[in-house]
């Protein structure tokens, strides 16, 4: 059979492979084997395997072996989701497939558990065939919620009503004791750094823990603004983190596209005459 093997792994050509006469007597001895594969190459490669005795029909099969860095092609960017009822379904932006190669493919192809309607929880399986015919599936959980506000001054009409109902329901923010969200009111860096932390991505430390003289261990977000400094996502200013300050929409965009690893899309990007100059130009472009 046509086989994937890792790269670097070992490789037998007669490993598993007889020849047997109608008589089921072995005849394996009178194979011969011609065979291109460097295991330590990527690439696809042929196995052609030559039977001739004497007194036999000769006969020549061939094999195809693929070499690749991957045991099966990948899909990044799958999450669990969120839909309001009555919103319609549709393949994330941000998923992208790649074949065993390592090289980017299209053709992912979801699928629902059952339709999607009434609130709760469904299945959703991703899958993708490359085009070597090897194959990738994984399922996600979708949560349909009813369209109702958890803040007195977040209503449903509110303009930001899903991204703040859906960050409550992913439980990256509370909200206030008296029932609100205050959406007017400026962020703190402290804040922003508990909300990213919450959100589930992933925070592998690129760098050792350093002191900020205003954020000892005992501090509540010590925690959170660590891990995003280790992370390589925030920094200080001379020996402290300011946890109190309120950010800029310039500082935040830098912390958003470092955080979540955010590529420019170039048909996207829209001129803002303001930030032409600006040191955040880029990671501006990029939101």
């Amino acid at each position: 059979e046509n086989e994937l093997l890792l790269l670097n792994s070992a490789f037998d050509p007669l490993a598993g492979v007889k020849v047997m006469d109608s008589s089921k007597q072995d005849v394996t001895a009178n194979l011969t084997v011609q065979s291109s594969v460097k295991t330590d190459v990527v690439g696809r490669y042929s196995v052609k395997y030559t039977f001739d005795k004497e007194g036999y029909e000769p006969l020549t099969v061939y094999r195809q072996i693929t070499v690749a860095p991957y045991n099966s092609p990948r899909i990044e960017g799958l999450k669990d989701m969120y839909l309001f009822k009555g919103e319609a379904l549709t393949m994330p932006t941000n998923i992208k497939a790649y074949n065993v190669m390592g090289l980017q493919i299209n053709g992912v192809q979801m699928k629902t558990d059952r339709p999607v309607a009434a609130t709760g929880d469904y299945a959703v399986t991703f899958s993708v065939i490359d085009h070597y015919g090897y194959s990738y599936e994984e399922t996600k959980k979708l949560t349909v919620l009813a369209k109702e506000a958890s803040f007195i001054d977040v209503p449903v009409a509110h303009p930001y009503f899903k991204e703040i109902q859906l960050m409550k329901e992913m439980k990256i923010i509370n909200g206030y004791p008296d029932k609100t969200f205050k959406p007017a009111s400026s962020i703190s860096r402290q804040h922003v750094a508990a909300l990213i932390y919450r959100s589930g991505i992933s925070l592998e430390p690129i760098r050792e823990k350093i002191t900020f003289a205003d954020v000892p261990e005992s501090h509540p977000y010590y925690t959170e603004i660590m891990a995003l400094y280790q992370a390589g996502i925030i920094d200080g200013s001379n020996g402290k983190f300011n946890p109190n300050n309120a950010l800029t929409r310039a500082q935040l965009a830098k912390i958003l596209v470092n955080a979540f690893k955010l590529e420019l899309q170039p048909a996207n990007v829209l001129p803002f005459a303001a930030t032409d100059n600006h040191w955040a130009k880029d990671y501006i472009n990029n939101l």
